[in-house]
C-alpha cells in the first residue's frame, strides 16, 4: 500500500513506516538518522521546578532536546560557540555535568567518518 509516496506496511491492523527518524546536528546542521546522533536532554521537574541535563538518555526521555555529531570537531564547535546553552535555553550552570563530559569524551575516527 502506498500512501502520501511513502512505504508504509499494514501487519495486523497496525501500520509500521519504514522510514528511520532524522535528525539534524545543532553544530554542522547535517541531518543523520538519530542513532548516530548524540542526544541531551534538559528535563524539568514540575514538583521542585528543577532542571537536570542528562546526555544520550533513552530515546522516551521527555525534554527539550538537541543532537550533536559524534565527531569530535563538531563538539568542538558546538561548545565554544555555546550552541548547546542556546538550544536547550538553559544557563551553563544547569549544563555543567554535560559539558565536562562532552570535552573529557573522545571520539573514535570509525563513529566521525560518516560526517
Amino acid at each position: 500500500m502506498i500512501f502520501n509516496k511513502k512505504r508504509i506496511i499494514e501487519y495486523g491492523g497496525v501500520v509500521i513506516n519504514n522510514k528511520k527518524p532524522i535528525r539534524q546536528c545543532i553544530s554542522c546542521r547535517n541531518q543523520f538518522p538519530r542513532e548516530q546522533l548524540i542526544r541531551i536532554v534538559k528535563t524539568t521537574d514540575s514538583i521542585s521546578s528543577s532542571a537536570q541535563t542528562v546526555l544520550n538518555p533513552n530515546k522516551f526521555q521527555l525534554g527539550r532536546s538537541a543532537y550533536l555529531c559524534k565527531s569530535a570537531s563538531c563538539v568542538n564547535l558546538a561548545l565554544k560557540g555555546k550552541k548547546v546553552e542556546k538550544m536547550l535555553r538553559a544557563p551553563a550552570k544547569i549544563l555543567e555535568s554535560v559539558i565536562n563530559s562532552l570535552a573529557v569524551a573522545n571520539f573514535s575516527k570509525e563513529e566521525a567518518a560518516y560526517v
